[in-house]
């Protein structure tokens, strides 16, 4: 009875690690996801994870305040794997949010009902735009491989190593795909600001001229036909940044177990 119970802590151990991995997850960790369904595929995964890796009854984990510890740990390490990938979605979504107040959409916010908060027109476009190319990549299948992968090298009984090397590690990698993020947005984003410095010329040298009537509809269309000749360099780019983010995850998971 008491290694079957060192067996479901060491199960629920698993399931930490993979619960703060899903909840942070794109897609799955939204709010709109029923959480029936959250609680059946970490229980699934866990099951199936563990049933790759053999259940350990260890008697370390009979000690009550150990098990909290490692409970911790688990928790930590799910939550940097899934924030490693989020940044690409926070970075588009920037992207998307710093052309809405060039255009002057960020007045018009909407309710996303994923993330129960206000985002921006563009935001949201560009979101969407990031969730398709990742699901198209089968990032979801690659997600999957990285939670046996971090497994595989980091047992759910090993210590990690949480020094300042994972701390660069994960703020450069997020400071490099925001980079990526700005990148999405500057055809647009400069376009408007010249297309904003020339009506401000055009108000100082003829003052009769009504910018505001002729500019905003201007900036609008400008922000159309831009997007729609860049969707498809920016729909590569995002592929780029989606698929430098799984590296970076397994290059997470080595810098923990080392």
């Amino acid at each position: 009875m008491e290694a079957l119970i060192l067996v479901l802590k060491f199960y629920v151990l698993m399931a930490v690690r993979i619960s703060a991995i899903i909840i942070l997850f794109p897609g799955f960790g939204s709010t709109g996801f029923p959480a029936i369904a959250k609680v059946f595929i970490i229980g699934a995964l866990s099951l199936v994870v563990m049933m790759g890796t053999p259940a350990v009854a260890a008697p370390v984990l009979a000690d009550n305040i150990i098990f909290s510890i490692y409970i911790v740990k688990e928790a930590f390490i799910g939550f940097f794997i899934g924030f490693l990938s989020q940044i690409p979605f926070m970075a588009v979504r920037a992207a998307g949010d710093m052309i809405s107040f060039n255009t002057m959409f960020s007045m018009a916010n909407v309710i996303d009902p994923t993330m129960e908060q206000q985002v921006t027109v563009w935001g949201e476009f560009y979101n969407i735009m990031a969730t398709l190319v990742f699901f198209v990549m089968n990032g979801h299948l690659i997600i999957l491989k990285a939670i046996t992968f971090s497994f595989a090298k980091i047992s759910v009984l090993a210590p990690v190593m949480l020094d300042q090397d994972v701390l660069r590690h994960v703020t450069g990698v997020a400071s490099s795909i925001f980079i990526a993020g700005v990148l999405i947005a500057a055809p647009v984003a400069v376009t408007l600001f010249m297309s904003n410095v020339s009506m401000g010329v055009v108000s100082r040298t003829m003052p009769q001229f009504n910018v505001f009537v002729v500019g905003m509809p201007l900036q609008i269309m400008l922000a159309f036909i831009l997007i729609i000749v860049t969707v498809p360099m920016d729909t590569e780019l995002v592929g780029n940044v989606i698929g430098r983010m799984f590296g970076e995850i397994n290059g997470l998971i080595a810098a923990l177990a080392r």
